[in-house]
C-alpha cells in the first residue's frame, strides 16, 4: 500500500468519524441566492425562514467596507442580546479559507494570513482588525427594512438579517459552535465551492503565491468523492474530481483543466475499472446504453451530487 493511499484512508476514517459525530450537531445553511436560512438537527430540517443579506449582493466578502455577506464555513462563537437587532449570533469570520484566498489575490500579507490561520487552528476568536473585516453574524431587525424609499431588502453591512420572530426561535435553538454554511447557489461550480475548500499550501516563503489549491472530501453512496480546485497567477482554473471506493481504491478521475464544466479533448478522464464506471453511471440515475459511458453526463451528475450533499439540498 503506497503512502498516498494510506494517508487517504486515514482521512476517510477521520471523515467518517466526523460525519458520525455531526449527527448530534446542528448545522445552519444559508443560501444567499434564494435568501433562505435552514437549521438542520440530525440532518432533519428544524426551521426554515427568509433572510436578507448585505447591500452588496453580487460578491462574497473580500474587504472590510464591501458590505458583502461572506461565503464559507463558519462557527457560532457567541450569542448576545442586541438593542438594534433583538438577538445576535456572532460567527467566526474570517476563517482559514478566507485568509488563504485573500493572500493569493493579494489582499493581505503573510503576517495577517498567519494570524488568521493560527486563530482558526486553535479555535480562538479570529482577528477583527484585518483588511477582511469582521464583527459579522446573524441578527434580527427584519428581512425588509424601512427607509425613505419604502421597504428595502438586503440592507445589512454583511450580516444575515431575519425577522424578529424567526431570530428569536433561531437564537433559542442554535448552539455555540454550530456550523454556519453560507453559499450562493447562483454561482458556477468552481466559484460556489471555492470558499469551502481546505487549502493545500504550506505557509509561503514568497509573495505573491504562484498557485492556490484546495481539497474537499465527501462520503457518498458511490464511496468517497475527492474534489480538488486550483488556480494560478494567470487565472487559469481547474477542477479535479475523483471517485474512490470505501477502501480508498481509485475508480474514476476527471480533470477539467479550464474549469468550464465541460469535458473536451484537452481534459482528462481515467477510468480504473470499466465495470465499476458502468455501475456508477447506473447508480447516478443516468440513462443510456448499458455498454456506453457518457463522461460529460457523469461529470455533471457528480458535480450536482457534491452540491446536494454539501449544502444539504
Amino acid at each position: 500500500m503506497n503512502i498516498r493511499l494510506l494517508a487517504l484512508l486515514c482521512l476517510f476514517c477521520l471523515l467518517h468519524l466526523a460525519g458520525s459525530l455531526a449527527l448530534a450537531e446542528d448545522r445552519i445553511v444559508i443560501d444567499k441566492h434564494r435568501r433562505l436560512l435552514t437549521l438542520f438537527r440530525d440532518d432533519k430540517r428544524l426551521m426554515h425562514c427568509p433572510v436578507s443579506i448585505g447591500i452588496n449582493t453580487v460578491t462574497g466578502k473580500t474587504s472590510i467596507l464591501d458590505y458583502a455577506t461572506p461565503e464559507g464555513d463558519y462557527r457560532i462563537l457567541y450569542k448576545k442580546n442586541s438593542k438594534l437587532y433583538s438577538w445576535f449570533l456572532g460567527i467566526s469570520y474570517p476563517e482559514t479559507t478566507d485568509a488563504w484566498l485573500a493572500f493569493f489575490y493579494g489582499r493581505i500579507d503573510a503576517k495577517t494570513l498567519q494570524r488568521i490561520v493560527t486563530a482558526a487552528k486553535n479555535r480562538r476568536f479570529p482577528p477583527q482588525d484585518t483588511p477582511l473585516g469582521g464583527a459579522l453574524g446573524i441578527h434580527g431587525g427584519g428581512v425588509f427594512r424601512k427607509d425613505e424609499n419604502g421597504a428595502a431588502r438586503d440592507w445589512t453591512r454583511g450580516c444575515v438579517a431575519l425577522n424578529d420572530e424567526d431570530m428569536a426561535k433561531l437564537y433559542r435553538l442554535a448552539r455555540m459552535g454550530t456550523t454556519v454554511r453560507i453559499f450562493d447557489s447562483s454561482r458556477g461550480f468552481f466559484a460556489m465551492l471555492q470558499p469551502f475548500m481546505q487549502p493545500e499550501m504550506g505557509f509561503p516563503n514568497q509573495m505573491p503565491l504562484e498557485r492556490w489549491s484546495g481539497l474537499l472530501l465527501l462520503k457518498t453512496h458511490l464511496g468517497y468523492v475527492e474534489l480538488r480546485l486550483w488556480e494560478d497567477r494567470q487565472m487559469v482554473r481547474g477542477i479535479g474530481l475523483s471517485v474512490l471506493d470505501h477502501t480508498g481504491r481509485s475508480i474514476l478521475h476527471i480533470s477539467d483543466t479550464n474549469a468550464d464544466e465541460n469535458l473536451d479533448a484537452l481534459d482528462e478522464v481515467a477510468c480504473f475499472d470499466q465495470q465499476e464506471c458502468l455501475d456508477m453511471q447506473q447508480k447516478l440515475g443516468l440513462t443510456g446504453q448499458k455498454a456506453d459511458i457518457n463522461w460529460n453526463e457523469i461529470y455533471m451528475a457528480l458535480r450536482k451530487m457534491v452540491v446536494d450533499i454539501y449544502f444539504m439540498q
